[in-house]
């Protein structure tokens, strides 16, 4: 008795290196996969800017990323005791608004410097809903709790999406022809904007990606987290507790499929060998004192001394 239904991993024409550069954009399923990576010391930037959750944003930092632009003041204001970009996560916002603009230009740097050595793009969409703030006549990527009838709430239509995205491919690719861009779609359910709405919005966006990989298919690619976890993993022992985020379990499965369609042979070999150094390197002994645990670390320094030799330029310790 067939109890699930089965997604072969895809056959892209490349393989992520372990010593590849990636760098990751979008929302905060982005950063379940970007954190795993980080943790068998991937070359990994995630989300420099924060979480960005819908196409009008992510394009935004995108061109800002390739072309060093900043927020200008318009952008800035306060709110709540704490000053704000329209533009960037909560993360940025401060007491002090020179620190705000000084926190970003440092992000923004760091992104355009990655960017330009990065051999993956990888993007990950949300939402096809953006927020319009009427006032000031631009879509913000966080709303920071403003009152909500400064904003207007827009589904933007695939055909502006993939014009959106098709602009700012142009100009990633004139500064790096090389750069693969891997889209995929959040599993992550937006139930605030309602069950139908949700629906209608990953729709939008799965149709403005699959025609972006159309169009642009030495390029553009994409990744099925979104099928993988509402048509494969459909049972909601894969998900939190508030039935919308993938749980421990449904992302780390996300993650095999990942590892087994893009990862070649050397790849994996590499995850095999440091995943028990940093499973060792967790642990926590009540006992440091013993003997025991003396011979535990000399043990352990050889085996990433004998590690970082073979993979040379790979640095497990800080």
């Amino acid at each position: 008795m067939k109890l699930q239904l089965s997604l072969p991993p895809i056959a892209y024409p490349f393989r992520i290196h372990y010593s590849d550069k990636i760098l990751f954009v979008g929302s905060c399923f982005t950063e379940n996969i970007s954190e795993q990576l980080k943790k068998m010391r991937f070359h990994v930037l995630a989300n420099p800017s924060g979480i960005l959750f819908d196409p009008k944003s992510i394009v935004q930092h995108l061109i800002n990323y390739v072309s060093g632009g900043r927020p200008t003041d318009e952008h800035f204001f306060f709110h709540q005791d704490l000053w704000h970009s329209w533009q960037h996560h909560s993360k940025f916002s401060h007491p002090e608004k020179r620190s705000v603009a000084t926190h970003i230009d440092s992000a923004t740097q760091q992104a355009h410097d990655f960017l330009l050595q990065a051999d993956f793009l990888f993007v990950t969409l949300g939402s096809a809903f953006s927020y319009y703030l009427s006032a000031k006549d631009f879509f913000v990527a966080n709303c920071h709790q403003y009152p909500q009838q400064a904003f207007q709430k827009k589904l933007i239509k695939s055909n502006e999406i993939i014009a959106d995205f098709t602009s700012v491919i142009a100009s990633l690719l004139k500064i790096k022809p090389s750069l693969k861009i891997i889209f995929n779609i959040s599993p992550v359910r937006h139930i605030r904007d309602g069950v139908i709405e949700n629906n209608r919005s990953k729709a939008n966006l799965l149709e403005a990606v699959h025609s972006l990989v159309e169009n642009l298919p030495e390029h553009v690619f994409y990744f099925p987290s979104y099928e993988l976890m509402i048509d494969v993993l459909r049972d909601y022992r894969y998900y939190d507790k508030d039935l919308v985020h993938p749980n421990y379990i449904g992302t780390e499965l996300v993650l095999e499929h990942f590892q087994s369609s893009l990862f070649g042979a050397e790849t994996q070999s590499f995850i095999a060998e440091i995943l028990p150094i940093i499973h060792s390197l967790n642990h926590r002994p009540q006992h440091t004192e013993t003997s025991i645990h003396q011979q535990f670390l000399v043990l352990l320094q050889e085996k990433i001394t004998a590690f970082e030799k073979k993979y040379n330029g790979i640095k497990i310790l800080p």
